[in-house]
């Protein structure tokens, strides 16, 4: 069982579906999302001018899967900046970068590599990335840190309803044996019945040792 937490977001144009920062009980990480067409009113903002993490996600066309972007710059304003002007496909982003300044561009580059694996191994969206980063060299406390930053991310994405990177979950096997029809005299089960309503009575379709066998029931009379 996951351990419990506790999330805040605050709304600040009081728009649900607008700007939303993000923050959570000790974690010195911030989250920002917004509509892309809210970027020129926020790129100012004292967060976006830090180094960190961002992910663009939008639709082609009419596709069931979402595509997503995701980056890292020093400064996540004057990246954003140019995908605004570049890339046309998105139409809503999620910025993550740390309250502290702790995140630094090394982080933020183990991220952005750690977000594009998990991404290609839950196949849940189409990237627009052309390149894959390769793993850069932390220290292990750096590592152990980043780790936990990216734990954070990953409890708040779906909160902002971006499920990409969430594995999907094993669906039941149905246990059929106490349900399935059975033929009680040979023991034998029943593998398909089909019951159609019809003036002259029901027909069931059945089949025993690979033979069919089709039974129509009329006025209380078998008929085969």
């Amino acid at each position: 069982m996951a351990d419990p937490f506790t999330i805040r977001i605050f709304v600040p144009d009081g728009d649900p579906e607008g700007v939303r920062i993000i923050d959570k009980m000790n974690w010195t990480g911030t989250g920002i999302s917004f509509p892309r067409i809210k970027w020129d009113e926020i790129k100012t903002r004292p967060a976006l001018q830090r180094a960190g993490i961002y992910i663009l996600t939008g639709y082609f066309n009419d596709d069931d899967l979402p595509t997503l972007y995701v980056g890292r710059a020093e400064v996540i304003s004057t990246r954003i900046d140019v995908h605004q002007k570049e890339k046309v496909f998105w139409d809503r982003a999620i910025v993550f970068t740390s309250n502290s300044g702790g995140l630094n561009q090394a982080h933020a580059m183990w991220l952005e590599y750690s977000l594009l694996k998990r991404a290609i191994e839950t196949k849940r969206c189409r990237l627009e990335n052309a390149n894959s980063p390769q793993e850069p060299s932390l220290s292990e406390a750096e590592n152990a840190d980043t780790d936990f930053f990216l734990k954070q991310i990953l409890q708040i994405l779906p909160l902002v309803e971006l499920r990409a990177f969430e594995f999907a979950k094993p669906v039941a096997t149905p246990h059929t044996s106490s349900s399935q029809p059975r033929d009680t005299e040979n023991n034998h089960e029943i593998d398909t019945i089909i019951v159609s309503a019809r003036s002259e009575g029901f027909e069931r379709v059945f089949i025993r040792e690979n033979v069919w066998y089709a039974v129509r029931i009329s006025g209380g009379m078998l008929k085969k």
